[in-house]
């Protein structure tokens, strides 16, 4: 099967994103616990998971159904982009 470049460019994307992720999710939960507590650090990461989750199922159907996945692609990444330089500023204040 061949996919065209930018389908690639986008799977290579995702997958470093996702790898990416998935590597900080744990730490992020033990360094959470350390300052503020298991309870504390408990909800933020369930309702972080939660959000992530509605989220997601919202900007697909939102996608699917404006026909904007161009530009619904490049927002996504954009935020994204925003939500990990937060969470690394963040942590210089903890």
């Amino acid at each position: 099967m061949k996919l065209q470049p930018n389908v690639k460019l986008r799977l290579l994307i995702m997958f470093m994103q996702n790898t990416s992720t998935n590597s900080v999710l744990p730490f992020m939960a033990l360094l959470l616990t350390h300052y503020l507590g298991g309870r504390k650090a408990g909800v933020i990461l369930i309702v972080g998971i939660a959000i992530k989750l509605i989220s997601s199922i919202l900007g697909g159907y939102i996608s699917d159904t404006l026909k904007v996945k161009k530009y619904s692609l490049a927002f996504i990444t954009f935020i994204s982009a925003l939500m990990y330089l937060g969470m690394g500023i963040t942590l210089l204040y903890i």
